[in-house]
């Protein structure tokens, strides 16, 4: 690779959930989570622009490859570790061949930047080795001097509450539902059942989840009394390791309005001058809360409801700023019956939406708002059979972007070896034409499902 590269990133996303895997017991189930975490981390093939090497734990298939190359990709190379298990920063430590390119690249290409999904402890290790051997780079995802902590705390349900209510005796403006947060099991149960006595839903969530992992609805028309329900609750508590450590979040469970706008998000970078937001979009999500994809561009968001969570997020983002933070962070919203938009989660670290929002830019330039609707999904099941990349996108050829040589249709932007799952993004000029496009790939696979 003769030009330059700017960035290399670091695509360590199942590291950055290390503590909840490890503390599945269940070592198939554990097992099944790594892969998923490292199937989905094919999409940072499409995180910045060009010119750029992608530190994957596992080969992207060439088909992937060549189809970022066709859409304007020219200047990008995968590289991986020979041998992985969760932490890719730690394979990458171990790999001595993987070590010496990644420091002659930093050391030929000046002002490189490097890009991690999280700033984790791992990635930290790989950072200071890498200058104590003299290298020097810009880490686009680090924390001021002894602030790494931030990073687990901000992106704690119970640090992120904490925080608003900070900014909130500040005179910050900021709507949060009712909230208990409980030490244990025990703890849980009896705030559930608060919430259930005051003819409430709630939600009871742990300290650390992910993609709604590790997050439990509780409905109260679901239960005929409240010895039922703990009853229940105690069950489903005590049936799934991932509760086995505090400590949890119990609150007020926000029905939300059933319209395009139930669940709107967006992404935040700071860095040492200022907190500026990304990108805004409409979380997709299942009646269970559990996150799905994203839709973001033309008339996705109200104006009110986006100009709303702006305001929040500028507040929030400069209470981290100020903290010690540096990076990405999203935050997530839920628009309830009443228009009120609460802040409901953050993910302190690049998230599901910055391949999407990175991606449209790339295709469409910084305008992109004004030309065109992405529709993401990272988990579209096709069928019973696992077929490869290039086979996937042979079957998708007549709704491939550019579809028809206009700029919409449809990117494959990871494919599970794993299960018949992949992860895409739909571009159209409108959401009633991404809607359609979308149709059309359900038709493809629904076809074929039937003979399978």
């Amino acid at each position: 690779m003769n030009k330059k590269i700017k960035n290399i990133i670091i695509a360590n996303d199942a590291e950055a959930f290390e503590f909840i895997i490890n503390n599945i017991k269940d070592e198939a189930q554990r097992i099944e989570k790594i892969n998923k975490e490292h199937f989905l981390s094919s999409r940072f093939l499409f995180w910045e622009g060009d010119d750029k090497i992608v530190v994957t734990p596992f080969p992207i298939e060439d088909a992937l490859l060549n189809q970022a190359k066709k859409i304007g990709y020219k200047n990008i190379e995968n590289w991986y570790p020979s041998k992985i298990a969760i932490s890719l920063s730690e394979a990458i430590l171990k790999d001595n061949v993987l070590l010496e390119k990644l420091k002659k690249t930093i050391n030929d290409n000046r002002g490189i930047i490097l890009s991690p999904y999280s700033f984790t402890g791992h990635f930290s290790s790989l950072v200071d080795y890498l200058r104590e051997d003299g290298l020097k780079f810009y880490v686009d995802q680090e924390p001021l001097k002894n602030s790494e902590w931030l990073v687990t705390y901000l992106g704690s349900k119970l640090g992120f509450r904490t925080e608003i209510q900070k900014i909130k005796s500040m005179g910050g403006k900021i709507p949060t539902p009712e909230f208990f947060v409980c030490r244990d099991i025990k703890e849980i149960i009896d705030a559930v059942a608060w919430f259930y006595q005051k003819r409430l839903s709630c939600v009871a969530k742990v300290f650390s989840g992910e993609g709604g992992w590790g997050v439990m609805m509780v409905k109260k028309n679901d239960y005929n009394s409240e010895s039922d329900l703990r009853k229940k609750i105690k069950l489903e508590l005590t049936g799934d390791s991932l509760w086995n450590y505090g400590p949890y979040i119990v609150e007020e469970l926000i029905t939300s309005k059933q319209n395009n706008e139930r669940s709107p998000s967006l992404e935040v970078f700071i860095n040492n001058k200022t907190a500026k937001i990304t990108y805004t979009c409409n979380q997709m999500v299942d009646s269970y809360g559990r996150f799905i994809g994203i839709l973001m561009g033309k008339n996705c968001l109200d104006i009110n409801t986006e100009s709303k969570i702006c305001k929040i997020a500028k507040a929030v983002g400069k209470r981290y700023s100020e903290l010690g933070y540096r990076g990405f962070f999203d935050i997530d919203f839920i628009m309830s019956k009443k228009g009120i938009t609460y802040p409901i989660e953050t993910n302190v670290r690049r998230t599901g939406g910055t391949h999407v929002f990175d991606l449209t830019r790339h295709l469409f330039g910084n305008k992109w708002q004004n030309k065109t609707v992405a529709l993401s999904s990272d988990s579209f099941h096709y069928g019973k059979n696992i077929l490869s990349a290039r086979n996937i996108l042979e079957k998708l050829s007549e709704i491939n972007f550019p579809m028809k040589g206009e700029k919409k249709g449809v990117v494959v932007v990871a494919v599970d070896s794993h299960q018949p799952v992949f992860a895409l993004v739909i571009f159209a000029t409108t959401k009633k034409e991404v809607m359609k496009v979308y149709s059309k790939l359900t038709d493809i696979y629904n076809k074929d499902n039937l003979n399978v």
